[in-house]
């Protein structure tokens, strides 16, 4: 069980603040719920069961690792695993998935993408550029929690060593 001000990844939402724990304001609800305010998004609270099977929630990863993955990422170049071709199919899958290498693979795959065909003037596709700021966000947004450090900043630092050619 999370405790109140712990800060956890929920689904595709991202970082979360629990802000309390206890019964929703909603008729009907009898088990506790974790409120969870989504650190970078201000749209409202999310109400959790505690006892929840369907969408993953798990405290964020350490500073530590934090660490390990900014370094990753600073040599993504020669990285064989991170410049691995990704197919479509699997994007959700890795998204779903709250696992951080497999994050940070995605967005260097779909950077990948994205200049490959920069380089023959055509524009990515939508539904990988949704993608890409899906991954970006939950992969950006855990490493400058756990780091404490501001959101777009870590943002630009990662993009400027995952998205080299």
């Amino acid at each position: 069980m999370f405790e109140v001000n712990e800060k956890v990844v929920y689904g595709v939402v991202g970082v979360c603040e629990i802000e309390q724990i206890g019964r929703p304001p909603i008729k009907g609800i009898d088990k506790d719920y974790y409120f969870l305010q989504p650190v970078y998004d201000t749209k409202g609270i999310i109400y959790s069961p505690v006892e929840n099977n369907k969408v993953m929630i798990r405290s964020i990863i350490g500073k530590d690792t934090c660490i390990k993955l900014i370094d990753r990422a600073k040599n993504c170049k020669k990285d064989e695993a991170l410049n691995e071709k990704i197919h479509p199919s699997r994007y959700d899958e890795m998204v779903k998935s709250q696992d951080v290498i497999q994050l940070m693979h995605l967005v260097r795959a779909l950077f990948n993408i994205k200049n490959d065909r920069a380089k023959e003037l055509r524009r990515m596709k939508s539904a990988d550029n949704r993608m890409l700021a899906t991954a970006r966000k939950l992969l950006y947004g855990e490493i400058a929690a756990a780091m404490n450090e501001d959101y777009t900043a870590m943002s630009e630092q990662m993009d400027n060593y995952l998205s080299v050619l």
